[in-house]
């Protein structure tokens, strides 16, 4: 213990290479991605069976995007994932799909045929962890640093 202590009152007089204090520290940062459909769907509508069910109208959605009379816009954070991209994608024709049918069932809506947008925005949080170190010697450039210290336990 002494020797420890030896070396610590060395560093703090300014002496180089005999302390050094670690610092760890974790975050997380928010990522996203959103991926909107949008466009008229008066055609796709008149596609549908008679009586449409989910699948019949999540596959019109896929067709209305092959054909371009809908678009599909996608944004993501630089640290998305593919997974977290293709999650929001799936979502926003889910989401469509879902509108579609409440429209062909004859739900009221609040805007026209031609204006029918679903949009998807996901987050997700990843961790981030730094570490940095430091020489206790730099802390005192003048090379006093016991003179801001006290120590406890002496005898």
């Amino acid at each position: 213990m002494d020797e420890q202590k030896a070396e610590a009152i060395t560093a703090f007089n300014g002496r180089r290479d005999h302390l050094t204090v670690t610092y760890q520290a974790s975050l997380e940062i928010e990522i996203s991605a959103q991926a909107t459909i949008a466009g008229d769907i008066t055609t796709d509508l008149q596609k549908l069976p008679k009586h449409p069910n989910l699948e019949d109208c999540l596959r019109q959605i896929e067709t209305a995007l092959d054909r371009k009379r809908l678009t599909l816009e996608k944004s993501a954070s630089p640290a998305a994932s593919d997974e977290l991209c293709e999650r929001a994608e799936q979502l926003a024709k889910e989401r469509a799909a879902e509108l579609m049918l409440r429209i062909a069932q004859g739900a009221p809506i609040i805007y026209d045929r031609s204006t029918f947008r679903a949009e998807a925005n996901l987050k997700e949080g990843i961790p981030v962890s730094m570490e940095r170190s430091a020489d206790v010697s730099t802390w005192f450039p003048s090379g006093k640093g016991l003179e801001y210290l006290q120590l406890i336990g002496q005898p």
